[in-house]
């Protein structure tokens, strides 16, 4: 998602959450902490199962949000150091996942 831009390298950009063609099983906001705060009720309202807040980029009260609204979230976890130790400790993940 990227509201500014239609497409990066040739993937397409998508406005919001409710735009995607297909919803995913998660989405990880590696935004500004007040933005995503800003961010994580509408993603809520908009049906996210679950919300990744990597380190840096949430704040106490983004997590509260979504405990709040029961909404599984992972946070102060960096997102690629943990799949990196996942690939190495059960072996590569199957292309495009």
């Amino acid at each position: 998602m990227n509201p500014k831009r239609t497409e990066i390298e040739g993937t397409p950009c998508y406005p919001s959450y409710a735009a995607l063609p297909e919803k995913p099983d998660a989405a990880i906001l590696a935004l500004a902490p007040a933005v995503t705060e800003a961010v994580v009720p509408g993603l809520i309202e908009a049906g996210a199962p679950l919300l990744w807040l990597p380190p840096e980029c949430f704040t106490d009260q983004a997590v509260e949000i979504c405990k709040s609204a029961e909404v599984p979230v992972i946070h102060d976890v960096c997102p690629v150091a943990a799949l990196a130790t996942l690939d190495r400790v059960y072996g590569e993940r199957p292309s495009g996942t």
